[in-house]
């Protein structure tokens, strides 16, 4: 291959990602990921990558721990699929487990926001800190997370160490400029005294969290810009947001010590959830079934047929 043609097919790559039905395991950094903002093209309007689809795969052991990397030798800083100042992508159908974090929304380069992404139906648990994670990075980058969905995902019992400030970084976590993103339908279940959502600063705006399901055994907690949250009244007071989500609720998983997180039938999740449009909620579930049935939707990645 030429090196002009192979340019050009570098740069399909970039604009047209499709990374599919892969096992991924036994890593040290970053399993998956969909990145701008390196100076890989001198255009800016070009040095992202954009319209892509990381689907079905199955992304675990990522482990920072084990590699070279001086940072990550106390806290799990690997991403299971990394989302850094990309756009268009969808993150959809995907089971990321025992990695540092699971799915990172974020960007590490001030100029390469992410934005206009949806991470959708996807299953995530038993990650060592946040599940899901937006923003840029604290007292580092201030580049942001935009106009991303997060919508029917199943969060369960992540955020198992402390993080980088000796925090519990929480099931979804929100740091520097999120700005009018979207978190609907997705159940959360968190370890005992772990929050649900974590947001750490007071820059971002226009957030909307609503018909989302938490549920823990014991001490309901999120975290609001550094303040500690134990009531669901006072969350929803000082978010603005929240309203439709159910509190305190069981999803009755169907076997969660055997990491079978689909919903029985007389879950609350059932027929509950928000549908959105066809673009954001998708047409299928993790397991490939129809995302909707009857015109309803459940929370969570499965959909009860």
């Amino acid at each position: 291959m030429e090196y002009a043609e192979l340019l050009d097919y570098v740069e399909q790559l970039i604009d047209n990602l499709t990374e599919k039905c892969r096992q991924i395991f036994n890593g040290e950094n970053i399993g998956i990921v969909a990145a701008g903002g390196y100076a890989g093209n001198a255009n800016p309007t070009l040095n992202y990558v954009r319209n892509g689809l990381i689907s079905e795969n199955e992304v675990y052991d990522i482990d920072g721990r084990t590699g070279p990397i001086p940072a990550f030798e106390k806290h799990n800083g690997a991403i299971g699929i990394y989302v850094d100042g990309a756009r268009n992508i969808i993150v959809e159908r995907n089971r990321v487990y025992r990695c540092g974090r699971s799915i990172g929304l974020v960007s590490e380069t001030d100029n390469f926001p992410t934005q206009d992404c949806i991470v959708r139906n996807n299953l995530v648990y038993g990650n060592s800190l946040a599940g899901i994670s937006l923003g840029g990075y604290l007292n580092y980058t201030g580049g942001g997370t935009i106009r991303c969905y997060v919508v029917n995902n199943t969060l369960y019992k992540n955020s198992l160490d402390r993080g980088y400030f000796d925090e519990f970084e929480g099931e979804i976590r929100l740091v520097e400029n999120c700005i009018d993103n979207v978190l609907q339908n997705n159940i959360i279940c968190t370890v005992p005294e772990r929050p649900f959502i974590n947001k750490y600063t007071r820059s971002g705006r226009g957030n909307n969290m609503d018909y989302n399901l938490y549920f823990s055994e014991s001490n309901n907690t999120w975290i609001w810009e550094g303040k500690t949250i134990l009531s669901s009244d006072q969350w929803k007071k000082v978010c603005n947001t929240d309203l439709h989500s159910n509190y305190n609720r069981n999803p009755y998983f169907v076997t969660p010590n055997a990491n079978d997180y689909r919903i029985k039938r007389g879950s609350p999740a059932r027929s509950s959830a928000n549908y959105i449009s066809k673009k954001i909620n998708g047409d299928f579930d993790l397991n490939g079934d129809l995302r909707m049935v009857k015109g309803l939707l459940d929370k969570g990645a499965y959909q009860l047929q």
